[in-house]
């Protein structure tokens, strides 16, 4: 092939490129002041959607005539990326006109946007990895996302849990995913009759005379916003991994009848709770961040580490509950 012949086929494949992929970002408007509404464009935020756009005729008419700078959404290209929100200017009228946007203003008068995404989803990783492989990684520099991500990739992290909460930004959510473990804490001793001094519990019977629970699983709270520009999320989260118990062997000396001192063997569940109180984060949204390290593990040889990760959410509209009168017209 030709070098001009080579030339002229790349400059086509480009402008296939160009045309199948909106540029990633990209948002037009009509200028600082709307054409239609005669009011000035606005800062805000607007999601950022990927892939090849759905056409709505209609839809794209009412815009031209009705809204034309609402921008409640932006194209993101073909490929998707890490970032879920971009900074637009916008019509505040042509905006509230908008079916795919809504505009509402809360009490202080900050305005906030609810379109098709309403709400953030925080996620934690609780990541186990062996304390000589991370010892290992942190000889080139300090431990950091991409490092534990890598290893993860390289299957020698593993990854404990992954507990989410969603919520309307500002608000708190919670998530609780546990399994009550009832247990005996003390024991009532029955007689027995024997002449050595030390048997075995399936000889000798102790009846539990009182018990406790303890909840294994994983329990996280999380309040979250978003940063005046849209494009980070500002919260506080605490979360809570206990895992299913060991059980170790005590001993507990009894007397048996006759005055007889016997040692009993008994089983006694140990817990493993991995905890993180409440910490503050910023986050990029769509990014995952180190939220905390180093953490023991269960078994010794393992540290746990916590991954925190951000993004868009939707929170279902609860559907009203069919009206019991009946309606005019009928008996």
């Amino acid at each position: 092939m030709s070098k001009t012949r080579y030339l002229g086929w790349a400059f086509c494949c480009f402008l296939l490129l160009v045309a199948g992929c909106a540029s990633p970002f990209r948002n037009e408007t009509s200028g600082p002041v709307c054409a239609l509404h005669g009011v000035r464009l606005e800062a805000g935020v607007a999601p950022v959607r990927y892939g090849l756009p759905a056409v709505d005729a209609d839809y794209e008419k009412r815009k031209e005539k009705e809204f034309p700078n609402s921008n409640a959404y932006v194209l993101g290209g073909c490929c998707p990326s890490w970032k879920q929100v971009a900074v637009v200017a916008y019509c505040p009228k042509c905006r509230a006109a908008d079916p795919v946007a809504s505009l509402r203003v809360t009490g202080d008068g900050a305005r906030a946007h609810a379109y098709d995404i309403s709400a953030i989803e925080v996620e934690v990783l609780f990541v186990q990895c062996p304390a000589a492989v991370v010892e290992d990684a942190m000889r080139g520099g300090e431990l950091d996302t991409g490092k534990l991500v890598r290893l993860m990739r390289q299957g020698k992290g593993t990854v404990l849990c992954a507990p989410r909460v969603t919520a309307p930004s500002g608000s708190e959510g919670a998530v609780k995913s546990t399994t009550e473990f009832r247990f005996p804490i003390a024991y009532r001793q029955a007689q027995a009759e024997a002449t050595t001094n030390r048997i075995a519990s399936g000889d000798f019977a102790l009846t539990p005379a009182d018990f406790e629970t303890q909840e294994v699983g994983v329990t996280m709270n999380a309040v979250s916003e978003w940063s005046e520009d849209g494009l980070c999320v500002n919260g506080a989260v605490s979360c809570e991994l206990v895992l299913p118990p060991d059980w170790r062997t005590n001993e507990i000396a009894v007397s048996a009848a006759g005055g007889t001192k016997l040692i009993v063997n008994y089983a006694e569940p140990y817990f493993h709770a991995i905890s993180l109180p409440v910490t503050s984060f910023r986050a990029p949204v769509g990014q995952t961040v180190l939220l905390a390290g180093g953490l023991p593990a269960k078994d010794k040889g393992n540290v746990v580490y916590l991954l925190l990760s951000t993004r868009n959410a939707t929170i279902p509209k609860k559907e009203e509950a069919p009206s019991s009168q009946p309606a005019k017209g009928t008996r």
